[in-house]
């Protein structure tokens, strides 16, 4: 079996249907189908059931579809370590960032290593922070970029802290909030239980949420048009001219603040030049100032 058949069984069991598989893997229905019938051949055994509402692995299928991330590893590995081998730095870094870190972080800090190795490629992956360790640990990432301090086995970098702020188009007193709308979004679990106690152990009464959005942009949109206050990072307010900021403190004065990780496998960099010198890059930046 080639490198692409392996991508179809993948594929496939991750979308379920044969009509978004072909989609994502940019060949024709028939096609498709034809080269899963020509793997089922070849193994001698039946993958896959087609329904009508997609496609059903047999337990062989999910076996077979199992190893099938596990040999896309492999191919990447093997192709990573030959280009590693090549005089000049080249190759693709896989990164995995939340939503923030992607939209915030990466794209300067990108720009500027690219300026150093510009043979380097990038492969990016966005999710929730608590999910970027796990494709880091199963090693679908090199790097990861998170803003969640849960328990990691391996390697972290802390690259910068971002106080939480009250953020309004008003000037308010933090002694006002429980009667005032509050517009939230969904953040990680631990930046949530963070402002829930010091929301606790300020006030005797919940907060008066006034509407709740999905996204921190859509939240910082809402709050420029006067709907309501929001509880955000000043990393994202700070240049706006439109707000008043107050900086959340705890009763010990201290900043309630996000702290930004790079997080990565030792092992991965000590095997591949490529993430070996994106993690000292990093490393040396000042992300506090270049953010700032």
């Amino acid at each position: 079996m080639e490198e692409r058949d392996w991508r179809i069984l993948d594929t496939l069991y991750k979308e379920q249907s044969i009509s978004k598989a072909a989609k994502l893997l940019y060949i024709s229905q028939p096609a498709l189908t034809a080269r899963i019938h020509q793997i089922e051949q070849d193994l001698g055994s039946t993958l896959m059931i087609r329904t009508s509402k997609g496609v059903r692995f047999t337990p062989q299928g999910e076996f077979v579809a199992r190893k099938a991330r596990d040999m896309l590893r492999e191919f990447a590995s093997i192709r990573e370590h030959l280009q590693a081998m090549g005089e000049e730095l080249s190759g693709t870094l896989r990164i995995a960032a939340s939503q923030f870190m992607m939209k915030y972080v990466l794209p300067e800090l990108l720009r500027q290593f690219k300026d150093i190795c510009p043979a380097v490629e990038f492969n990016l992956m966005s999710a929730w922070s608590k999910d970027v360790y796990g494709i880091v640990r199963c090693r679908d990432a090199h790097v990861g970029f998170v803003l969640d301090t849960l328990e990691w086995e391996e390697e972290r970098f802390r690259l910068f802290d971002d106080p939480m702020c009250v953020v309004s188009t008003q000037e308010i007193r933090l002694v006002d909030l429980p009667d005032l709308p509050r517009i939230e979004f969904h953040t990680n679990p631990s930046n949530k239980a963070v402002l829930d106690r010091w929301w606790q152990s300020n006030f005797e009464r919940p907060p008066r949420i006034a509407m709740v959005v999905d996204i921190l942009d859509t939240c910082h949109e809402m709050v420029r048009h006067g709907l309501g206050y929001a509880i955000l990072p000043r990393m994202i307010v700070a240049r706006d001219p439109l707000l008043h900021l107050i900086e959340l403190r705890d009763a010990e004065g201290r900043p309630l603040e996000r702290t930004g990780w790079m997080v990565y496998s030792a092992k991965s960099a000590a095997e591949l030049p490529i993430v070996e010198r994106f993690v000292e890059f990093v490393k040396a930046i000042d992300l506090q100032q270049l953010l700032a």
